[in-house]
């Protein structure tokens, strides 16, 4: 069941209801199966919302939970915590880790797709996307230049496409020494986005290279 889904009026009583009978965020969530924002959200809007103290108990669980080999969600939907709190609990960095960002790699110069890393490694295609185009591997077919269309996600979030007037801003901000928060800005894009494009742009240059 997906924890996520739009929440029925029925459901939102339920969370009131057992919030006020004393339950906590973790009982209510093992009861309506529902994540813990998304309890936090409801409670917020009905003005009981009260923040989650991480206790010494909470934590031993999270540990626990971590050395059984359980992942970071997982852990988060146990306990009743956000994603972020199990980073910061647990000392984790957010994104792989360099033995796994040698490993897309290793898959994607062997030839594996991108879905075919994904599917190995449980990993999102935006993830070894990027790191496929921060270490230079890819293909070229698939980076875009300079398309005017705007593509909406699954998430049903349109993306803003990059133009050519825009890359060639980019490289030339970027010439002149600026920082990418300062071509974020100029762009009105964040700045990650700025460094992933710019990545792009220099594979899709090294392989017209290569193809020459």
């Amino acid at each position: 069941m997906n924890s996520n889904r739009a929440i029925a009026a029925d459901e939102r009583d339920a969370i009131i209801a057992l919030r006020r009978a004393g339950a906590s965020y973790k009982e209510i969530i093992a009861a309506t199966r529902r994540s813990c924002p998304v309890v936090t959200a409801v409670l917020r809007d009905a003005g009981m919302f009260t923040r989650l103290v991480v206790t010494p108990l909470l934590v031993e669980c999270m540990r626990e939970l971590a050395a059984a080999g359980a992942g970071n969600g997982v852990i988060a939907a146990e306990v009743g915590v956000s994603y972020s709190t199990v980073l910061r609990v647990l000392g984790k960095r957010h994104g792989p880790s360099p033995e796994t960002v040698d490993t897309i790699v290793e898959m994607r110069e062997n030839g594996s797709s991108v879905k075919e890393v994904c599917a190995e490694l449980g990993m999102s295609s935006s993830v070894v996307q990027y790191h496929s185009l921060r270490a230079g591997v890819g293909d070229i077919s698939r980076i875009g230049v300079g398309s005017r269309r705007n593509h909406l996600r699954k998430t049903g979030v349109r993306v803003r496409a990059f133009s050519a007037d825009e890359d060639a801003e980019i490289l030339r901000m970027r010439k002149d020494g600026h920082l990418y928060s300062a071509i974020g800005r100029a762009l009105g894009r964040r700045h990650h986005v700025i460094s992933a494009r710019l990545y792009t742009l220099a594979r899709r240059d090294a392989l017209l290279e290569e193809a020459a």
